[in-house]
């Protein structure tokens, strides 16, 4: 139960730093800003506590539980985070249909909002900001880190047997 403790407390510390960050201003790179709070917030507070006296001592099978399921659940959480970074089109829609409540929303109307939306643009953007493309009038390519992380996946869809190409 001390494991389950400490690693909800660690995660929440680390969640509650991210919200503060993000309220003062949005990251550049939000995936390595991420990486960098839940590496960081864990050593702080277990430093604080064992400073003002609280210091929680675990046996080595103990801590080592605990520091797998913290990483386990950051990695999880920063991926799922990229996911919803920027809204799906599928969410896009419904959030739209469920502004108009009860009465529903007509398919002209639907289409017509989307399409003064460019959701391509806003995901280009982003990543342009993360540094993994770089924009040159009408030609977009991958910058040094695109490309290590498109043979990142690349090596990843070989290893799973996925087809290339998207």
């Amino acid at each position: 139960m001390t494991v389950f403790l400490a690693g909800a407390g660690l995660l929440l510390a680390s969640f509650l730093v991210q919200l503060l960050i993000w309220r003062v201003a949005l990251p550049r790179s939000q995936t390595v800003a991420l990486l960098l709070i839940f590496a960081v917030v864990p050593p702080c507070v277990l430093a604080t506590a064992a400073l003002s006296g609280h210091a929680l001592w675990l046996p080595a099978p103990e801590t080592a539980r605990l520091v797998l399921a913290y990483v386990a659940f950051t990695l999880a959480y920063v991926v799922l985070y990229s996911a919803i970074e920027h809204q799906s089109p599928t969410l896009a829609i419904i959030s739209q249909v469920a502004k108009d409540g009860s009465r529903g929303c007509a398919s002209a109307d639907l289409y017509a909002h989307f399409a003064r939306e460019d959701p391509m643009s806003n995901r280009i953007e982003a990543m342009e900001l993360g540094g993994y493309v770089q924009l040159d009038e009408d030609v977009i390519t991958l910058s040094s880190r695109g490309r290590r992380y498109a043979q990142l996946f690349e090596y990843a869809g070989g290893l799973f047997g996925l087809a290339k190409g998207g």
